[in-house]
């Protein structure tokens, strides 16, 4: 991590080095991407087929590809992005009935324990979460930033 000087290293394929990108199939043109509208649409819960449709409004056809290939990848493995709660956890976090204003406090003192970069990235979503979808953020957050904290002490220990 952090080690810079990998830019121009076989950059053949028109990528520019950027940090956290995917590695999806390229833009196949017009006929390819309507295809995956499709596919997304298919896969996508009714009531986010308007979320999708605003998110790739406006952008570029390979920019459009790009984040349908994201949304795709995450409908299909879910497992892998959303840790699933025990039912005991879960019974925590349905008890746990914040105000908005707490949840705001606090996402802002977990914020300050992440890389800017990142907190960047995620304040947008936050923003635009649902309350109780900003209770999920706030809890798997926090959650992911204990277990990190406690995996720091261990190995220093």
């Amino acid at each position: 991590e952090g080690e810079e000087g990998e830019e121009g290293e076989e950059g053949e394929e028109g990528e520019e080095g950027e940090e956290g990108v995917a590695d999806f199939p390229e833009y196949p043109g017009p006929a390819g991407l309507k295809q995956l509208i499709a596919e997304v649409k298919e896969l996508c819960v009714e009531e986010d087929v308007p979320r999708v449709e605003d998110e790739i409004r406006g952008k570029e056809p390979e920019e459009q590809w790009r984040i349908l290939c994201e949304v795709k990848e995450y409908l299909e493995n879910p497992e892998e992005e959303q840790d699933h709660l025990d039912e005991e956890e879960q019974r925590a976090l349905d008890e746990w009935k914040p105000s908005l204003k707490e949840l705001q406090n606090e996402w802002m003192g977990l914020m300050k324990r992440v890389p800017e970069e990142e907190a960047a990235e995620v304040n947008p979503d936050f923003e635009a979460a649902s309350p109780e979808d900003k209770k999920k953020m706030v809890w798997d957050v926090r959650k992911f930033l204990d277990e990190e904290q406690e995996q720091e002490q261990d190995h220093l220990d």
